[in-house]
């Protein structure tokens, strides 16, 4: 008799197991302290926008706000909050200068800042320009990438270097109106402009997260 309450208890335990209304419902555990405390605080200013590109809206803006959702999702880093990046990297300094002694002062509470400066953004069409084969066009790009490793007792240069990025841009997507389809809209994300940007920063992004080991 006790074999038999044995085996039904086992087949009972079995089956709360698979049965929801049995099981515990656990929530996904919290980053532990160890992996916070191991994670670089890393701080990203707000891209400088060297180019003459006309648009409606802030490129700087709107690259900044891209390239920080792409590195947000890498979980190797620790980010301020996006909504408080403006206040906290109020700097008078040139960010691509000699002079580094300023930047452990500007940020005491994190262990490496990146800047990143746009500095080109042209539109170029191809040599055939006909009716049999109408122009298509490149948007050619460029970004300065700087990383500075704050975490000695002097400020000192990671990395320094420029992405670049050609996006092909077919002749039947050369007439989008970006004076009504800008930055903040639905459509834009469909549009090759907004594609350009996001292939040259997720390749920004795959580069900070090379260079940035916790």
């Amino acid at each position: 008799m006790k074999k038999i309450l044995f085996v039904y208890t086992l087949l009972f335990s079995f089956s709360c197991l698979l049965l929801p209304s049995c099981a515990s419902k656990q929530k996904p555990a919290a980053p532990s302290a160890a992996f916070q405390k191991k994670a670089p605080a890393v701080v990203i200013a707000p891209i400088v926008d060297s180019t003459n590109c006309d648009t409606s809206w802030s490129l700087s803006e709107e690259l900044t706000t891209l390239i920080y959702k792409k590195v947000q999702k890498n979980q190797k880093f620790i980010l301020p909050s996006y909504d408080t990046l403006e206040n906290e990297l109020s700097f008078s300094h040139n960010p691509f200068g000699n002079d580094l002694s300023w930047l452990k002062k500007s940020f005491p509470s994190h262990q490496f800042v990146v800047f990143l400066e746009l500095v080109e953004h042209e539109m170029k069409g191809s040599a055939k320009n006909n009716l049999l084969s109408p122009r298509s066009m490149h948007l050619n790009m460029s970004i300065r990438v700087r990383i500075v490793d704050l975490r000695g007792k002097k400020p000192s240069l990671l990395l320094q270097e420029l992405v670049q990025n050609s996006y092909f841009i077919p002749h039947t997507l050369t007439h989008v109106d970006y004076t009504h389809t800008s930055w903040g809209s639905k459509d834009y994300l469909s549009t090759p402009l907004y594609q350009a940007h996001s292939e040259l920063l997720e390749e920004v992004a795959e580069r900070i997260a090379d260079y940035i080991n916790p």
